[in-house]
């Protein structure tokens, strides 16, 4: 049987892990294998952006940034805009559709970025 105080003390725990989460936007998925006959189907690469937090975010004024190697000086800049509902994704389109298979799902943003198959970096 638990006491009291056992009780109160782990609902205090709970509580305090329970609190108010920052938002935090992550790169959940990035697909850069458009019109490889061994890719997956679509035939437009993107980046999916996650809101890992409990408050909407706003991604006016930010950017997605793309290197095509570790060491290229000649990164490309998308600009941002709209904003990523608590816990909610965005999906970027990049570069332009090749012949392929399936449409991605309706962007939430358009982007030039020209995302290789095989190396590069992207922020």
């Amino acid at each position: 049987m638990h006491s009291l105080a056992s009780r109160a003390l782990a609902a205090g725990i709970a509580l305090s892990l329970a609190g108010t989460a920052q938002a935090e936007i992550v790169v959940s998925q990035i697909y850069a294998g458009a019109g490889s006959a061994t890719a997956s189907p679509y035939r437009s690469n993107y980046v999916e952006l996650h809101n890992t937090g409990d408050q909407p975010v706003s991604l006016d004024g930010g950017s997605l940034q793309y290197n095509p190697s570790a060491t290229a000086t000649n990164g490309q800049r998308s600009m941002l805009s709209g904003s990523i509902p608590a816990g909610g994704y965005f999906l970027i389109a990049t570069g332009s559709p090749t012949s392929g298979l399936a449409a991605l799902p309706t962007p939430d943003l358009q982007s030039g970025l020209n995302l290789l198959a095989s190396t590069g970096r992207l922020a």
